[in-house]
C-alpha cells in the first residue's frame, strides 16, 4: 500500500530515507538545502527545475507519485529505469494493445509551421531517424517536445510518441495527455502538449491542463482545434548536456 503525503516536499524527503541516503548528501547533489524543507518553508512550492533534477537523477522514481502523490514512489520494472533513458510507458489513465517490437519514424517538428500542416502535408521530408521500441502501444510517429509545460514530467528535448487522432469529442480521453494544434482568434495556430480535461464552460469546451504548475489552465472551445494527436510513449535522455 502507498503511504500517503500531505505534500511534495514529504514526498521529496521520502526518497532520501527510501533509498537510505543521508540529508545533507541529498540535498547537496540537488543545489538545495534542507532548511527549505523544514517548518513553514515546508509549505511553500519547489520550482520546477529542482523537480527536473529529481526526476533526472533518481529516474526510477514515477513523476506521477512526486507530482501528485498518487500511484506507487517507485516505477514497475517494466518501465526503463537508467541514468541515459527514460521510457515512460506506465502513467497513462488508458491501456492499448501492446505490439511486441515497431521501428518509428522520428520527424523534425516546424512549430512555426503547425501541428495541422504536419499532420496533413508529406511528413516523408521531415524525417530525421527512425526509433525502435518494444513492448510499446502502437504509435504513427516521434517527434522532440518543445516549451516547458510540462515539467518536470517531460522537458524541452524529451521525444514524444504520437497516435493521430480524429478531432471528435465522441473520441476524445479526458484526462490524457495530447499534441495539439489550436487557434487563437485571428492569431496564427498553437502548438501545445496539455491534459485536456473536461471544461465547466460546458460540453463545447475543453480545459487545457498542465503539468508545471507556472502555467494556468485554460479553456478553449473545441471548434478551435486544428489538429490532434494522442501520446502514447515519451522518451528521456538523462544527460546533463
Amino acid at each position: 500500500m502507498a503511504t500517503i503525503f500531505s505534500n511534495i516536499k514529504e514526498r521529496v524527503l521520502y526518497i532520501s530515507e527510501n533509498k537510505g541516503i543521508a540529508r545533507e548528501k541529498f540535498f547537496d547533489d540537488l543545489g538545495i538545502t534542507y532548511g527549505n524543507f523544514k517548518g513553514k518553508a515546508k509549505e511553500k512550492a519547489l520550482s520546477s527545475d529542482i523537480l527536473a533534477k529529481i526526476v533526472a537523477k533518481y529516474p526510477d522514481v514515477s513523476p506521477e507519485w512526486l507530482l501528485t502523490g498518487r500511484g506507487e514512489m517507485l516505477k514497475p520494472e517494466h518501465e526503463n529505469q537508467s541514468q541515459e533513458v527514460t521510457i515512460i510507458k506506465g502513467n497513462r489513465k488508458t491501456r492499448d494493445a501492446i505490439i511486441d517490437t515497431q521501428e518509428i519514424p522520428f520527424y523534425e517538428l516546424d512549430a512555426t509551421a503547425g501541428l495541422s500542416s504536419f499532420l496533413k502535408g508529406d511528413k516523408r521530408v521531415n524525417i530525421i531517424d527512425t526509433i525502435k521500441i518494444p513492448n510499446a502501444p502502437r504509435c504513427d510517429g516521434a517527434f522532440g517536445v518543445i516549451g516547458d509545460s510540462m515539467l518536470p514530467l517531460l522537458r524541452s528535448g524529451d521525444i514524444i510518441l504520437y497516435k493521430e487522432s480524429p478531432i471528435n469529442l465522441d473520441y476524445l480521453l479526458f484526462g490524457e495527455m495530447y499534441v495539439l494544434g489550436y487557434d487563437l482568434g485571428d492569431w496564427e495556430e498553437v502548438l501545445a502538449v496539455k491534459y485536456i480535461h473536461k471544461s465547466k464552460k460546458g460540453k463545447n469546451y475543453i480545459k487545457l491542463v498542465s503539468e508545471n504548475p507556472n502555467h494556468a489552465d485554460k479553456d478553449i472551445p473545441f471548434a478551435s482545434i486544428k489538429a490532434l494527436a494522442l501520446v502514447k510513449v515519451t522518451i528521456r535522455f538523462n544527460t546533463p548536456y
